[in-house]
């Protein structure tokens, strides 16, 4: 059967029904008085006093050009206000105005310097938009100061804080900066100790293709850099393995010995990154041996190592690893007699 559906009369005449029950009414009056005493109580609250904590911008003006700030005064500061709660709330509903503070006040006119504010300039500047019965209770940071400079600086190069590490079948192959370089402003005596602009510490691992950040450069008090962000790419490549044939050198032999070695040659296999396997070649590597080690050694075999490798080149194989050998005595010419002369 087809449910039956109320009409708009009848639904009304429903609701005024339920409405109408001796429950409803209760209800009602018990919510209004409690609507009622909730207001009163939290109007009487509010005449109790309170702390409460407000963050108000600050802010240098009237800097001269060609002035640079290199560590500016802090974005804001907070206040710790005391006071009866509605004027709290009028506070937060009106927000307190930025200060402003001029830059003339606290130049000390020199090339590079740092400027102090006191804390009692804040707290006059607040004071100016406060009632007298609000008590400021904390100012902080309790130290103002900012440094500035008048045109001192150097351009050094970017170089890496931290490291970067790829898997193990990976290497790095570099790590550029774009720009190499950035405009550091700050005091004498800071400049002339640095040598580099160094970036964020930063460390990444695990990597196996190019790796691109955006990095601000460290921070220091007093000193400014231009740019402050720079793009860093860790460059990555991957191994492959390559083999070169390579001889046995004698050194330091005298000039009636000479070293025969059986293999005279030997194959090393090595890793290299597949951008540099074709630049490393036999000539980049040397593997000798002196006269004075063979001389000591007493074994029939002597083992072979590289003294030195190329740049690039990892996890160097000598096969053999070893070799035997000869120190043979060459035959030097007897001296020729001198010849009479006669007439």
């Amino acid at each position: 059967m087809p449910k039956h559906s109320l009409r708009p009369s009848e639904l009304w005449q429903h609701i005024k029904a339920v409405f109408s029950t001796d429950f409803m009414r209760d209800l009602f009056i018990f919510t209004g008085a409690l609507v009622i005493a909730t207001g009163f109580w939290l109007l009487q609250r509010l005449n109790d006093t309170f702390e409460m904590e407000f963050n108000v911008p600050i802010s240098l003006v009237g800097i001269p050009r060609g002035v640079t700030l290199t560590t500016p005064l802090p974005e804001s500061v907070h206040v710790t206000l005391r006071d009866r709660g509605t004027q709290l709330i009028n506070y937060m509903r009106h927000h307190m105005q930025p200060i402003t503070l001029e830059f003339s006040l606290y130049d000390n006119g020199g090339a590079t310097g740092c400027g102090y504010v006191p804390i009692s300039d804040v707290q006059h500047a607040l004071n100016t938009q406060i009632l007298t019965s609000t008590v400021i209770q904390r100012i902080t940071p309790d130290t103002l100061e900012f440094y500035y400079n008048r045109g001192l600086h150097r351009r050094l190069p970017v170089r890496l804080m931290g490291s970067v590490e790829t898997t193990e079948s990976y290497y790095l192959h570099g790590v550029t900066f774009s720009p190499d370089s950035v405009v550091v402003y700050a005091p004498a005596l800071v400049l002339d100790t640095m040598t580099y602009a160094f970036t964020d510490e930063i460390h990444v691992s695990g990597i196996e293709n190019d790796f691109v950040e955006s990095i601000h450069l460290r921070p220091m008090r007093g000193v400014k850099y231009d740019p402050e962000k720079i793009h860093m790419t860790a460059h990555v490549d991957y191994y492959t393995e390559k083999t070169i044939t390579i001889p046995i050198v004698g050194v330091n032999f005298p000039a009636d010995k000479v070293l025969r070695t059986f293999p005279s040659q030997v194959d090393v296999t090595f890793r290299i990154g597949a951008m540099d396997y074709n630049k490393v070649t036999e000539k980049d590597f040397v593997l000798t041996v002196s006269y004075e080690d063979l001389i000591n050694h007493t074994g029939a075999r002597y083992p072979l190592e590289l003294k030195s490798l190329p740049e690039g080149v990892a996890s160097p194989r000598l096969s053999p690893s070893e070799f035997e050998y000869l120190i043979e005595q060459t035959q030097e010419e007897a001296p020729m007699e001198p010849q009479e002369v006669t007439e």
